[in-house]
């Protein structure tokens, strides 16, 4: 009755109930209706959660990423901290507003500042990374901690990776591995996946392959890409675990299935070898394709050089080259190497020996033995470079 009299509150208790299905029939649509109907009367709750159901439009209520936006910071600049975190995610993923990454770190900022952990976390990721914002791995650390000591399990794992690294804060395994513990105890796979990597390598606890392995399966437990990878690897090579070549492969699909571009590329690799698979190179560049569309330099130089050689894909010097580019841009020395002699021998790019002695020379300041010795015939023989016989 209160909510048919326009009272907000009562209004906003309806559209929950018809959410829970306590006391009335479970039914977003009604939901989301009485929740406008207080969201216009400016109650920053129902406004919050009218912007989280348009978001995520679920059954009876429109997808509406805009709308959803705009009732978000209505409750945001009420100083609903839930709020300003949604409408920061918004700007952050550009959802219902233009991506917008400095917009997002300043609303992050403001729900930080008023003490929401998921809020001090997205802060410390975004410092670490530079998003929106210099990049500041001292401040980043210092939210991470804020958020940690708060019981945010994702801060946990961030500030125990950077004790373990030294970033930004000193070095201190040992207390990397407590974070590490404190997060895994709320079930943070990230964090079981870290204290099998230190038990295994003895960094901040004692070495022991046996509790290695038993935080391995609680992280294979919980369906992390990276565990299964992990552990595929080891199941492989018989190392802590009895080699089991069928479940290798089992654990190594299971992760490139999810997406791991680190398991599509090992998947590959070994249907390009044959390994544990029958010998496919259409499957090999398939997957080879899935990895290095996601960015992994290996994956890109890798089908690169199936485009130059016709293994898998039809051939195609130009498509091989600019595989072998995009690598080479992130640094990746094979890459810089191969993409030299594309250019040294007008493969998929015009003949320029000075752009080879170029890429040959990126790939040998990172000490690469290839580049190196090319860089060298090159100053020998005066290909793309003044000759210079002291410097070959």
């Amino acid at each position: 009755r209160a909510a048919a009299q326009g009272h907000a509150e009562a209004q906003y208790r309806l559209a929950c109930q018809h959410v829970q299905g306590e006391g009335v029939p479970a039914d977003y649509a009604e939901a989301a209706r009485w929740l406008r109907e207080a969201a216009e009367q400016g109650h920053e709750l129902a406004q919050l959660n009218l912007g989280s159901l348009l978001l995520s439009g679920p059954a009876g209520v429109p997808h509406d990423e805009k709308e959803g936006a705009e009732w978000s910071r209505k409750a945001a600049e009420q100083g609903h901290t839930q709020a300003q975190v949604h409408i920061a995610q918004c700007y952050a993923r550009g959802r219902g507003v233009p991506q917008d990454l400095k917009e997002a770190v300043a609303w992050f900022r403001k729900a930080a500042g008023r003490g929401h952990p998921d809020a001090m976390y997205n802060l410390g990721m975004c410092l670490a990374r530079g998003d929106g914002a210099p990049q500041d791995m001292e401040a980043a650390v210092k939210w991470f901690g804020k958020a940690a000591i708060r019981g945010e399990a994702q801060a946990q794992f961030q500030l125990g990776h950077c004790l373990r690294l030294g970033l930004g804060v000193p070095t201190d395994e040992a207390k990397g591995a407590r974070w590490f513990r404190k997060a895994a105890a709320e079930g943070d796979a990230m964090s079981m996946l870290a204290l099998y990597d230190c038990h295994a390598h003895g960094s901040g606890v004692p070495q022991d392959n046996t509790e290695a392995m038993r935080w391995l399966h609680r992280a294979v437990d919980q369906g992390l890409p990276l565990a299964l990878w992990q552990l595929a690897m080891r199941l492989d090579e018989g190392t802590f675990v009895p080699e089991d070549k069928g479940r290798a492969l089992a654990l190594l699909r299971a992760a490139a299935d999810q997406g791991l571009r680190e398991a599509q590329h090992e998947l590959a690799t070994r249907y390009a070898a044959g390994d544990l698979v029958p010998q496919d190179h259409a499957q090999a560049a398939d997957w080879c394709r899935q990895a290095a569309d996601q960015g992994m330099p290996q994956a890109q130089c890798t089908l690169g050089t199936y485009y130059l050689e016709g293994l898998g894909v039809a051939q195609d010097d130009a498509a091989g080259a600019e595989w072998l580019r995009k690598a080479a841009e992130e640094g990746y020395p094979d890459a810089q190497g191969a993409l030299g002699d594309c250019y040294m021998q007008g493969r998929g790019v015009p003949k320029d020996p000075e752009a080879a002695v170029d890429w040959y020379r990126k790939a040998a300041d990172q000490g690469h033995p290839q580049g190196q010795c090319l860089l060298a015939w090159c100053l020998l023989r005066g290909e793309g470079v003044g000759r210079d016989s002291r410097a070959a």
